[in-house]
């Protein structure tokens, strides 16, 4: 699934790696104020406005989620009405314009040919789940005939999503569990499909229940071990989009578009290539020369940069031979103060970028200003619309940044890009191709 933003960050490997020290000092507590209670509460509201699968399903769905859990923690979780004013927990689902966090769901799934990407959001330690309304809800065991022919109708035509699965992984992260790596945990950062805990999950959960010392220290162990699955074919820069399009280039400029199994060659030559959404393709040329992708062909686009990046609500930025920063405007580009050499755009408010030295910036939108980020020195950053940022320094060691600062994370790549669900594609030093979502590749 895509929690485009799960507030999450430290991917905890104790079960490959040695036991923590007790002399490490301690890190931030991010577990659920009611991590040692028996008896925990809940409530559900709204419920989903659409009736392909009824209320009743859904509190099975959502108590089973619970239920997972408290039988690995020895908690009871217990639904309390809608207008409980002093439920522990509080689940919802909400439309984009309604959503209790920042950063809006995506709208309309039919908008996104199979279901929009952001499924759901919590917050680590936090008190509210937030599932996306606009989603084609299915759930693990449906509790009519009706019910379960329609959730397999939508399932084959729209992508169905599936309840116990989606909300058994956003209770984790209410629980204090951070991503796993691993495709087989319920608590796996790229793409949530199973619904039954893992012993991963169930020893992690323990570990945060127990508050054993370091446990979510953010590179506690050193390096995070990270699955990365081989691609077919050899691309020198590829980019991910919002709607999960992936598209790259070659060392010859040739251009590649993923077709699920293999990649197709589209016309045209392009060094450098960015996907946001749907038709927002955006490439540059050996000459700096700048184009964009009309869904048959390439249309060329006055001015000049060697970089380029769109993301994932329209937005476009560059920069050009003299690290000068630009911002699309719908019809030409601004100037924008700094200097950048390389540039990553997830959406309007996350814009990331690194200068010649690899220095590392965001964009403060609300103040208009470039703010350093400290930690590591890169050549290459990539941010989704979500807010999450990946990096790759001059040695090709890779970095993911969380809450507290940068960890390194297992592998080696000269350039990736971060999609939905923190799905990241990339390239090696001998064009290799690799992802961390293997179900992308079957």
């Amino acid at each position: 699934m895509k929690l485009k933003i799960l507030f999450v960050s430290t991917i905890c490997c104790f079960l490959l790696c040695a036991p923590f020290s007790q002399a490490q000092a301690p890190c931030p507590d991010k577990r659920a104020p009611w991590i040692n209670k028996t008896e925990v509460t809940y409530k559900i509201d709204p419920m989903p406005s659409s009736d392909l699968v009824n209320e009743a399903a859904i509190r099975s769905a959502i108590q089973r989620s619970f239920d997972r859990w408290g039988s690995v923690l020895g908690i009871t979780f217990t639904r309390l009405n809608s207008n409980a004013a002093n439920a522990d927990i509080s689940l919802g689902f909400f439309s984009r314009e309604e959503s209790p966090f920042s950063e809006e769901f995506d709208g309309n799934a039919w908008e996104h040919l199979g279901g929009s990407n952001t499924r759901g959001r919590a917050e680590v330690g936090g008190r509210i789940i937030a599932f996306d309304d606009d989603e084609v809800w299915k759930t693990q065991r449906l509790s009519n005939g009706f019910e379960t022919v329609v959730a397999d109708v939508f399932g084959g035509i729209a992508g169905a999503v599936n309840l116990d699965a989606v909300a058994t992984h956003e209770i984790g992260h209410t629980l204090g569990l951070q991503h796993s790596p691993h495709s087989e945990d319920v608590m796996y950062g790229g793409g949530v499909e199973a619904y039954e805990l893992s012993n991963t999950d169930k020893s992690r959960a323990l570990q945060v229940k127990e508050n054993r010392t370091g446990w979510n220290c953010p590179g506690a162990w050193g390096v995070e071990s990270f699955n990365w699955n081989k691609a077919p074919g050899l691309l020198r820069q590829v980019s991910i989009g919002d709607d999960e399009k992936v598209w790259g280039v070659n060392a010859e400029d040739a251009i590649y578009r993923w077709n699920g199994s293999g990649w197709d060659k589209i016309n045209g030559r392009l060094k450098h290539i960015s996907v946001g959404a749907g038709r927002s393709v955006w490439g540059v040329n050996a000459e700096d020369a700048i184009y964009r992708w009309n869904g048959s062909g390439w249309d060329k686009v006055n001015g000049r940069l060697k970089q380029i990046s769109a993301g994932s609500d329209q937005s476009v930025w560059g920069v050009n031979a003299e690290d000068a920063i630009y911002r699309w405007n719908g019809s030409g580009w601004d100037n924008i103060s700094g200097r950048l050499k390389q540039i990553s755009v997830g959406s309007r408010k996350h814009i990331w970028g690194v200068n010649a030295e690899g220095v590392i910036y965001y964009r403060d939108v609300d103040e208009n200003r470039w703010v350093s980020v400290s930690g590591i020195r890169a050549k290459y950053v990539s941010v989704n619309d979500s807010g999450k940022a990946w990096a790759v320094d001059s040695n090709d060691k890779i970095y993911r940044r969380d809450d507290e600062g940068w960890i390194q994370v297992s592998g080696s790549l000269t350039q990736l890009s971060v999609g939905p669900d923190n799905e990241i594609w990339g390239v090696n030093s001998s064009d290799e191709i690799y992802t961390s979502n293997a179900r992308r590749l079957k």
